[in-house]
């Protein structure tokens, strides 16, 4: 029951974060959120091509984050709302590899005094902090490169763990 009720302390700011783009995000194109619209209009009308993902967006090229938005505005009709709790998403997927690499690390067991250690690292990642990223939908870009850096440290620690049977 107390392991529960910790798992369910470590799922609670997820769902705070959640809770509060339902409720302060609107559905509004606003600032470098304009720069999808060509790109629908290239998409809808099919002549969008490979290098359109590619083209500088500020000081950045961020095609896979384009690629993710497109997806996203055929499926919800350009609903800004839903690249905000795609972001939310994104936070949670990075929030459970840190807790693997945290388990994996730790001397893990079903203790739930270990489970609370880990609640800071839950809390700093879903920070209402971060109030105008996340409240911004185009700004998922961010939330997709911290997510992809984190998935790559988790695979080089197994693959190094793979090939040096001593490494933690």
């Amino acid at each position: 029951m107390i392991t529960l009720l910790a798992y369910g302390l470590l799922i609670l700011p997820s769902l705070a974060l959640a809770y509060y783009v339902a409720v302060f995000g609107v559905s509004v194109v606003v600032w470098d959120e304009r720069e999808m619209v060509p790109l629908i209009e290239k998409m809808m009308s099919h002549s969008l091509t490979f290098s359109d993902l590619f083209v500088q967006c500020n000081e950045h090229r961020i095609p896979f984050a384009r690629a993710a938005m497109l997806a996203i505005a055929v499926v919800t009709r350009f609903n800004t709302m839903a690249e905000m709790f795609f972001s939310c998403v994104l936070i949670f997927l990075t929030e459970l590899l840190v807790f693997y690499v945290y388990k994996k690390t730790s001397l893990w067991s079903n203790d739930p005094k270990l489970l609370l250690f880990f609640l800071p690292v839950s809390v700093l990642l879903h920070s209402f902090g971060q109030f105008e990223s996340i409240l911004l939908g185009f700004c998922n870009h961010v939330y997709l490169m911290v997510f992809s850096a984190v998935a790559t440290f988790c695979q080089l620690r197994s693959l190094v763990s793979r090939l040096l049977p001593l490494w933690p």
